[in-house]
């Protein structure tokens, strides 16, 4: 059903205007349960007004062996990927990121947000050229990243790093573990292949022409190598 949506209008929006960002709560958006997003409360069902273009793909989550992680750490054949940029790259730094959803029997989806930088990669259109993670650092004061930090600030203190707990709680068949294990933090490193296999320069990567790029991928193709840690390096990791 999900895939039916997804593939019914394959054409590409353009990036919208993010300044409507600055009057919405951003409760909803933090605090929300369930799939779908919660009303504003000024702009009723909302825009995606950052992160605004992507490509949708299938993917699946396949362990290395025992990781001892539980969830869907375990392998998940029933995710999707999509691959955007949080802002429109003319005229802005390249600020490529992910968002990973992966779907389990009748309770919510677990959900994995990861990118390099909100501050981008100035001067590289590589989409591969580094790795993501879900936790990153924080914006650079004065960039307009630095604005959009302040304003997720306003729902949460922890505005560069995801949590993983709910993704391990549960995995392909629902069912909650009250001893889930999980990651402190992930690295998803881009499969060599991949990287500068698509042009690097402005021009052929502007507005949205890495949309273009990435849908030439083949299927079956590997996108990253994730390397978890087990706990902050600051007390042992």
């Amino acid at each position: 059903m999900l895939w039916t949506q997804i593939t019914a209008d394959t054409s590409s929006s353009d990036y919208p205007n993010p300044a409507p960002l600055f009057l919405e709560s951003m409760e909803p958006t933090f605090n929300g349960v369930g799939d779908s997003m919660p009303p504003g409360k000024v702009y009723g069902y909302r825009t995606k007004l950052i992160h605004g273009v992507g490509v949708v793909g299938k993917v699946k989550l396949v362990p290395k062996g025992n990781t001892g992680y539980t969830g869907i750490f375990q392998g998940n054949d029933h995710g999707f990927v999509r691959l955007s940029l949080a802002a429109s790259p003319n005229g802005n730094p390249f600020t490529p990121g992910m968002a990973l959803k992966f779907l389990r029997d009748g309770v919510d989806s677990a959900n994995i947000i990861a990118m390099y930088s909100v501050d981008g990669q100035p001067g590289n259109y590589d989409f591969f050229a580094n790795s993501f993670s879900n936790h990153i650092s924080f914006p650079k004061p004065g960039l307009a990243s630095w604005a959009i930090g302040k304003k997720f600030s306003t729902a949460t203190d922890f505005i560069t790093s995801l949590g993983l707990s709910d993704a391990a709680q549960m995995g392909s068949d629902g069912n909650f573990n009250y001893a889930a294990n999980f990651p402190w933090k992930l690295r998803f490193v881009p499969n060599p292949q991949l990287t500068n296999q698509f042009p690097t320069d402005k021009q052929s990567s502007s507005s949205t022409y890495f949309t273009e790029q990435l849908m030439t991928i083949p299927a079956g193709t590997t996108l990253y190598t994730i390397m978890a840690t087990d706990k902050p390096t600051e007390i042992g990791g």
